[in-house]
């Protein structure tokens, strides 16, 4: 009997090895789906959804760095304070994330955030997925005995989306657009041929002294002025529909800007005219004074040498009678 019962637990015995081992259950890390535009700053969390229980894991982080700077990590303390070591350098890649607990008790089996990632949208971000995704290290993923438990990642994303705002233009306004161009270059063709005329006038009243010159001068001056201030009224106007063809007061603002160059031009040749006369007024009373101290000279020295010449010549004479 007892040779019997042997028997039949050798036989158990050798069933028990022969069959397959139930495999052992998975854990599994996420990543969740996100979106936001250039410069702006999205929070992923890494969570923890299956834990078959664990006492240590190493996550390797990578994401798209052409699209996304990390800028911050932050340990959510699933396995307590203190229990995490993540890289230093943040523009570190990969990014290492660790956590260790080698005085657990026992293994941890909560569930929830194991980290918070913040991730801004770099300015000349493309528009599109960009990709973050989760490497698990196996060799650093272990239990309470220091086996090796299996986990899966589910990697996750931020769409970026377009930041541009796209300005629409009708015909109509493209059409008012290029008259007030043409208007525009029409002016300033009145302001150059007024100038010259300013110039003209100028070099007239300079050079002849001749009060017609000097009127043409004025007369340039005040077209100048004018055509100056409609020019620069109506390149204004020009401006603006051009760059915001939408603009419900463009007139107005080109009207403010061209009063505002007008007043200016006014100034201008209103010192350029008392400059004018000022030099004009000082030229005449250095000429003057001038002609005056030559006078002034010539009769010193006639003066001066009357006697002297007096008896030059008379002694000359009386020799000639000798």
């Amino acid at each position: 009997m007892k040779k019997i019962f042997t028997l039949i637990c050798l036989i158990l015995l050798l069933l028990s090895l022969a069959l397959p081992a139930q495999a052992a259950e998975k854990g599994k890390l996420s990543l969740g789906a996100y979106q936001g535009k250039p410069k702006e700053t999205i929070q992923v969390i890494i969570k923890l959804e299956k834990n078959p229980g664990i006492i240590g894991v190493r996550i390797e982080l990578s994401y798209d760095e052409s699209r996304l700077e990390l800028v911050k990590a932050a340990d959510s303390e699933l396995f307590g304070k203190g229990k995490s070591t993540f890289s230093k350098d943040l523009n570190n890649s990969p990014y290492i994330l660790m956590w260790i607990d080698s005085l657990a008790p026992a293994n941890v089996t909560k569930t929830g955030s194991l980290a918070v990632l913040d991730f801004k949208i770099k300015e000349d971000a493309a528009k599109g997925l960009a990709a973050i995704s989760l490497n698990i290290d196996a060799k650093s993923t272990f239990d309470y005995n220091l086996n090796k438990v299996a986990f899966e990642a589910q990697n996750g994303s931020i769409n970026v989306l377009s930041s541009k705002v796209e300005v629409t233009t009708t015909a109509g306004k493209k059409a008012e657009a290029t008259t007030k161009a043409a208007q525009a270059a029409t002016t300033k063709a009145v302001v150059q041929k007024s100038t010259e005329k300013a110039a003209e006038g100028a070099v007239n009243a300079q050079n002849e002294g001749s009060q017609q010159a000097a009127e043409n001068g004025a007369e340039g001056e005040k077209l100048g002025s004018q055509g100056l201030a409609q020019g620069a009224s109506q390149d204004g106007a020009y401006v603006e529909a051009a760059a915001n063809p939408e603009a419900n007061s463009e007139e107005e603002l080109a009207a403010e800007e061209g009063q505002a160059v007008a007043n200016e031009a006014a100034k201008t040749a209103a010192k350029a005219k008392e400059s004018k006369s000022s030099k004009n007024k000082v030229s005449n009373a250095v000429i003057a004074a001038v002609f005056l101290v030559i006078i002034s000279i010539i009769g010193i020295g006639f003066v001066y040498y009357r006697d002297k010449i007096k008896n030059f010549l008379e002694g000359k004479k009386e020799k000639k009678n000798d």
